[in-house]
């Protein structure tokens, strides 16, 4: 199954790396290499060959918001 970012869950990725960047050297690269594992969501559609990533958002943000994100980009 390919899987397919969608541009703007490609710029939630560099948004969170710089955010870590900024309060450390070097937290952003661990951010990319542990996104798995690190308190974020990953919203995605199945679709016939591919999955398709909407957002990337942090569990730290509220259901609202993350509703709200999801609304405009699906």
């Amino acid at each position: 199954m390919n899987v397919a970012l969608r541009p703007e869950a490609s710029s939630d990725l560099v948004s969170a790396a710089a955010y870590f960047n900024d309060i450390i050297d070097g937290w952003g690269d661990h951010f990319l290499n542990t996104i798995e594992v690190v308190p974020f969501a990953i919203y995605y559609r199945v679709e016939t060959e591919s999955a398709i990533v909407y957002a990337i958002l942090s569990c730290r943000m509220s259901p609202d918001g993350h509703r709200s994100v999801l609304e405009r980009r699906m």
